[in-house]
């Protein structure tokens, strides 16, 4: 085929585009430029804090949020593709921070050896999130499971170059290691999956603006009334904070419930679900956000790090951004699929239904 041909083929398909999804794919082209052009790295907890940040957070809410809100609901292939970079680049965050950060603070220098692994476990998780963008959950599952039996294998051909002084050192390595499928991989990748349901960009639209607004109305409310401290972890969370958070999801899913009723938003597709399932949802927001936050929170002390990374401008890294979300994508995911769709709650339950295969999402949804 010639160049002229190619040319014709282009704009023959992005006639067929609409404007809502033109706007998405120059969005999608501004966020590949950064993931290509940025050095994104971790920062350290005496590194200073960065000016402005109240400004730049608000500026780079007000371009992700429509984005990535849009994209679920008009064009979820760039929603995939949106989810596999934050995969690919999560797990470098991730792995800077524990073999970089950490090594450079007690060593003095980082672990090369072990950094050198990181661009081929970015290629098992970018492998492992394009098995979901079919929805088959038999596929996912066992190109997970290969990846995990490959992740092993990785590691022991390469065990003599890591010079571990002991064996339990070497479990520990690995485990650090195979935290990239379980944390980042595989979760991110139920955001996909999850993409293919009818209504999946609706409830991805949701878990994701419930989580990022009841982060910042815990961040707020808890930096400004906070007194009662929540966890060791994270010295800055407290009790106020948590509960505004919690609060703040079912307020949100209501509000939601509320949008369905009234049809104010026909473009979303809400689902039309009873108000008990809105405030499940903004419960299991809540709750699995909460975690989330603390367990990221872990894994930045383990590397005395203070943000990620700084891809979001005022936010921090990728995994600051996701963390959350990190937890409440599976259980989300399963919920839908578990007591949504088989209606466990609308009536009496058929157990036999609900974990045979059609339950486990094998067949058409």
């Amino acid at each position: 085929m010639d160049t002229e041909g190619f040319l014709e083929i282009i704009v023959e398909n992005a006639k067929s585009l609409s404007q809502m999804q033109m706007a998405i794919l120059a969005g999608f082209v501004f966020v590949v430029y950064r993931c290509v052009s940025l050095n994104n790295y971790p920062l350290l907890e005496s590194d200073p804090k960065p000016r402005e940040t109240h400004k730049w957070r608000l500026i780079t809410a007000a371009f992700y949020v429509p984005f990535v809100t849009m994209s679920a609901i008009f064009f979820p292939i760039v929603l995939k593709m949106f989810l596999s970079m934050m995969i690919y680049l999560g797990v470098e965050e991730y792995l800077q921070i524990v073999f970089q950060l950490r090594f450079k603070a007690l060593k003095g220098k980082p672990d090369p050896k072990k950094l050198a692994l990181t661009k081929k476990i970015q290629l098992a998780g970018l492998i492992v999130s394009l098995s979901a963008y079919p929805g088959n959950q038999l596929v996912f599952a066992s190109v997970s499971y290969f990846a995990f039996i490959v992740l092993v294998s990785a590691f022991m051909q390469s065990f003599a170059k890591f010079d571990f002084e002991s064996y339990f050192e070497a479990l520990g390595t690995l485990s650090i290691f195979l935290l990239c499928l379980v944390w980042v991989f595989i979760p991110l990748s139920y955001g996909i999956l999850m993409a293919n349901f009818s209504d999946g960009g609706a409830y991805l639209t949701m878990l994701l603006t419930i989580s990022w607004i009841g982060d910042a109305a815990a961040y707020y409310v808890g930096s400004r009334f906070g007194t009662h401290k929540f966890s060791q972890i994270s010295p800055a969370k407290t009790l106020e904070g948590i509960f505004s958070e919690i609060f703040f999801c079912v307020c949100l899913a209501s509000g939601y419930k509320y949008l369905e009723m009234n049809s104010y938003i026909p473009w979303m597709k809400l689902p039309h679900l009873p108000w008990l399932h809105y405030i499940a949802i903004g419960l299991l927001v809540g709750v699995f956000g909460v975690i989330g936050d603390l367990f990221e929170s872990l894994v930045k002390r383990s590397g005395f790090a203070k943000d990620s990374g700084i891809f979001f401008p005022g936010h921090g890294g990728i995994l600051d951004r996701f963390d959350s979300f990190l937890f409440i994508t599976p259980a989300a995911y399963f919920y839908v699929l578990f007591v949504v769709k088989e209606g466990v709650l609308d009536g009496p339950i058929d157990w036999w239904s609900v974990f045979s295969i059609r339950g486990l999402g094998m067949t058409e949804l």
